[in-house]
């Protein structure tokens, strides 16, 4: 992959991001994007205690997905990936992360943008205790206060 191509990707990020989760934004009723790239660009949207934040990893030109779930005591972390396999959506395998060009950039946020689309409404259930379980199956990183 030449400089150009991970130039054109890293200029194209917001844009596609953007695009990609617009009509699930406006689905799930989703707040966001905020932008963010002190150390990675990141592309975050939530609402009512879950949120979504989307990484470009610039050295191995990938997308990841990190899904937090607010708690009673804290937040808990997982990705995208274990929480699709787990919920029975997707096998983590099947989750899209090459964004080598634009072109994979965008088919990449497209395919998660999906998952994200199915995986909302089961980490709403009015219990919250489904969505707690899926992320302790999955061994989330659990942040207190």
């Amino acid at each position: 992959m030449g400089r150009r191509s991970s130039g054109a990707v890293i200029k194209a990020f917001r844009q596609e991001v953007h695009d990609s989760f617009l009509p699930v934004t406006r689905d799930l009723v989703l707040n966001g994007p905020e932008f963010d790239d002190a150390v990675v660009q990141t592309m975050t949207y939530g609402r009512d205690g879950v949120r979504y934040r989307l990484f470009l990893d610039t050295a191995e030109m990938t997308i990841s997905t990190s899904v937090e779930l607010e708690t009673g005591s804290g937040r808990l972390v997982a990705e995208l990936d274990g929480l699709v396999a787990v919920s029975g959506i997707a096998s983590a395998g099947d989750v899209r992360h090459a964004a080598r060009t634009v072109h994979d950039l965008r088919t990449t946020l497209r395919a998660q943008a999906a998952l994200v689309r199915r995986l909302d409404p089961l980490l709403r259930r009015p219990d919250g205790s489904t969505a707690e379980s899926m992320f302790r199956g999955v061994g989330a990183k659990e942040w207190s206060g």
